[in-house]
């Protein structure tokens, strides 16, 4: 555990991966939460990045 995040990811996507991230994140600013849900739905649209990270 670093920084308070939890690292390991085992066999997510990089959506999900992000989606834990975010999830892990406290006390941000209203506009870099509306970015990372930005970036999250660009996410969802790549079909390459819907396949399992398992590095």
């Amino acid at each position: 555990m670093a920084a308070g995040l939890i690292l390991s990811g085992g066999n997510m996507t990089v959506l999900e991966l992000e989606q834990k991230y975010v999830a892990q994140k406290a006390g941000v600013r209203e506009n870099i939460r509306i970015g990372y849900s930005f970036v999250i739905n660009i996410l969802k649209k790549e079909e390459l990045l819907k396949k399992v990270c398992n590095r």
